[in-house]
């Protein structure tokens, strides 16, 4: 057994080399400000930040980092030892990668015709920039006119570069920058602690702060977990996977045993209701049977309460609808991970993105995951063949199951509807002395009838979403599964480059049914089911 890494909010810097000795502190203190906020109000997610680890500014704000426990990843322009020859602090250099350990890496990238890496240092600013949640710059606000690389460049990318999803805005994007002076700009007069944070895309601030809300609150969840019965070999991806299908699963059951206990309170105070009702006709035992009505209120109210206790700020059922959403988009992300097919995609550029910003904590969350681990655990061919073959399961079943379904929908609302009826005509009578029952108290009896009402138009109208997403969510696995049953005849015979194609669309595809799935539950929160 082991822990599942919590999802990290990720950090990345870019910032000038010639940094003004004197203003040293003041830009440590900047910099501790920023991850100590972060810190504090997400006290469950983990901080990384990318480094490039030249001199000045990137370095400054590793070693800050590396003070503060926040573990430091290492991304270099080009090979080692050309990159070391630009550096003057090479002591530092090495005494912070060997802190970053495992995690430097090295792009794959060359000198020019002309022996110089410039398209280099601008490669490496804008995979900083798109590997990370938050941008610090330490910048003198001075507009480069090119992008060579530097700071205004990877700043100017930052915020008004394209993601893969290029008609769409970023979300989850902020740039905290720090007024840096420079000695090759000996009149600058900045200071580094004033605060200028720009929240870029569709979320802004309030929205940033709303969604890293959830995501730290699935940290939370994160940290009591234990790998359970995995095996030694499993991706961490693999991991995460598991987790949030066994997740789904075990919401799905706790809401169907929360379902299974209020039924039965509920039965419970109906018998109490009628055994009153019939006791309280009879003359000797109307003073014990009518005290019956207090069993009644206390069954519904006990199922009132312990509905809304369980079911508070809808945890329960978002734990399922959440869960499962990552868990299918895990599994195309696995797919387009597969090495042999050699498709560089990330689901988060394609996920949910016609859906309520409310929702892009999840982008957030499947972005930095598929940076802590871009391995694979099913080969492409394999998760199309498991994806028809999900779908054909489905579609059966929901075809099966659908009419049955519909025809005890009506037949609950229609004895439902004769027994509020039957009550109703019974009141009546009683009202006009048709029917001789004074002993009865016609306000109880009122009381009923308003809560038999209340609760069958409650249940008509939650059943009445459920048939019509169940319809939604059929016609969406048929649509679906034809395109895997042609991608599946097309996928075995084609070179890389159609197989990359096949395999990217399917991808999407399966992206925006998902989407639609937890759209429509997350509306009409209708029904659980994880197959």
């Amino acid at each position: 057994m082991n822990k599942l890494p919590k999802i990290p909010l990720i950090f990345g810097v870019t910032g000038h080399r010639d940094l003004r000795p004197e203003d040293r502190e003041k830009h440590i203190k900047a910099i501790k400000n920023i991850f100590t906020k972060y810190n504090n109000e997400y006290p469950n997610t983990p901080l990384i930040l990318i480094s490039a680890l030249a001199d000045g500014a990137d370095m400054l704000v590793a070693s800050v980092a590396c003070e503060m426990d926040i573990e430091l990843h290492v991304l270099i322009p080009y090979n080692q030892g050309d990159y070391l020859n630009s550096i003057d602090d090479k002591e530092l250099f090495h005494e912070l990668s060997q802190k970053a350990g495992d995690e430097v890496k090295v792009l794959e990238c060359e000198q020019n015709e002309d022996g110089k890496f410039t398209h280099c240092y601008q490669q490496l600013g804008e995979q900083i920039a798109d590997s990370s949640n938050i941008l610090i710059a330490l910048w003198d606000g001075v507009e480069e006119p090119s992008n060579n690389g530097g700071t205004a460049a990877i700043v100017r990318y930052q915020r008004d570069g394209f993601d893969e999803n290029m008609f769409d805005s970023r979300d989850g994007d902020v740039i905290h920058i720090i007024p840096t002076a420079r000695v090759s700009k000996p009149n600058q007069d900045l200071d580094p602690l004033q605060k200028n944070v720009e929240y870029l895309g569709r979320l802004k601030r309030v929205g940033f702060k709303a969604n890293l809300q959830r995501l730290d609150a699935l940290n939370e969840d994160i940290s009591t977990h234990t790998c359970k019965d995995q095996s030694s070999d499993y991706t961490l991806l693999q991991k995460y996977k598991k987790f949030f299908g066994d997740r789904a699963n075990t919401n799905q059951t706790r809401y169907k045993s929360l379902m299974t206990w209020l039924i039965m309170l509920i039965g419970i105070a109906i018998i109490f209701l009628e055994t009153m009702h019939i006791l309280s006709g009879a003359g000797e035992l109307y003073a014990w049977g009518n005290h019956l009505i207090l069993g009644y209120f206390a069954g519904l109210s006990a199922a009132y309460y312990i509905y809304r206790y369980k079911m508070r700020g809808d945890k329960l059922q978002n734990d399922f609808i959440y869960s499962r959403g990552f868990s299918e988009a895990i599994r195309v992300q696995s797919a387009w991970n597969d090495s042999s097919i050699g498709l560089e995609k990330k689901v988060s550029s394609y996920y949910l993105r016609a859906e309520p910003n409310s929702l892009a904590w999840m982008r957030i969350a499947l972005k930095n995951i598929a940076y802590m681990d871009s391995s694979s655990y099913q080969s492409a061919a394999d998760w199309i063949e498991e994806q028809t073959a999900y779908f054909e399961k489905n579609i059966t079943k929901r075809d099966e199951d659908y009419e049955h379904y519909e025809t005890i929908e009506k037949w609950v609302f229609c004895i439902g509807v004769v027994g509020v009826g039957i009550t109703a005509l019974l009141y009546l009578a009683e009202l006009a002395h048709i029917i001789p029952h004074g002993d009865f108290p016609s306000n109880w009896h009122l009381g009923v009838l308003l809560s038999g009402i209340a609760l069958l138009l409650a249940a008509f109208f939650k059943k009445y979403l459920y048939i019509h997403g169940f319809k939604e969510e059929r016609d969406n696995f048929r649509e679906i599964l034809s395109s895997f049953e042609q991608a599946d005849k097309r996928f075995k015979g084609a070179d890389k480059k159609l197989k990359q194609q096949i395999v990217f669309d399917l991808g999407k595809k399966a992206l925006i049914e998902n989407s639609q799935w937890v759209s429509l539950h997350n509306q009409r929160r209708a029904r659980f089911e994880m197959e």
